[in-house]
């Protein structure tokens, strides 16, 4: 079982998602987006996860908008040599944290990022968690679908890292995520909320 088919198992989709283009977001950016974080957003949109963060993609809305956020992100995080020194991550090998390369995928309800540092191939971009004081850091490849589902079911591998812990958003709860408009139409779409069965 892949883990998009694990994950629509826990937490099903909401009903009547409109359709998603992303040739103008990708045109923007100057890449091609992973396919399996496509076929996420096409799934799920910019549900709310677990209370925490939102995905990114093409929307009419620059604060839901991929490359909007992307644009806003590369002007507001600080360049590696401006950090504090104890705030200096470890940087993976082959990656770099240069706001003007990194592409902003979620948006964090406390202003934290969830970026990709993108390589050559999508399939295997790296994905880069820093708070929004960017003193914590995480850096973990793996596609976004792999992420969320280990994410969401608290086994994310935090390397000692607990900021970014499922756990503080749950309280106890199992996973879940809410969505505003699960109809894709502000009139009629009244907000629904999927819980993962414990």
């Amino acid at each position: 079982m892949t883990a998009f088919d694990e994950l629509t198992t826990l937490l099903p989709p909401p009903p009547a998602r409109p359709p998603v283009t992303w040739e103008a977001t990708e045109a923007e950016l100057g890449v091609e987006l992973p396919a399996d974080y496509k076929r996420l957003y096409h799934a799920y949109g910019d549900v709310l996860w677990c209370n925490a963060f939102r995905l990114l993609g093409p929307a009419p809305d620059e604060w839901d908008d991929l490359a909007a956020r992307t644009h806003r992100a590369r002007g507001d995080l600080l360049p590696p040599e401006q950090l504090l020194p104890q705030w200096q991550p470890p940087v993976p090998a082959g990656v770099s944290i240069e706001p003007a390369q990194l592409i902003q995928w979620g948006a964090h309800e406390g202003g934290d990022y969830l970026l990709w540092y993108p390589g050559p191939d999508p399939a295997v971009w790296t994905i880069i968690l820093t708070n929004v004081h960017q003193s914590a850091w995480l850096f973990t490849a793996m596609p976004v679908t792999d992420f969320l589902l280990a994410w969401t079911t608290g086994t994310l591998d935090l390397a000692g890292n607990d900021y970014f812990d499922v756990g503080h958003y749950l309280d106890g709860e199992p996973p879940y995520y809410e969505i505003d408009n699960p109809a894709g139409d502000l009139a009629d779409g009244e907000s629904i909320r999927v819980q993962a069965t414990p």
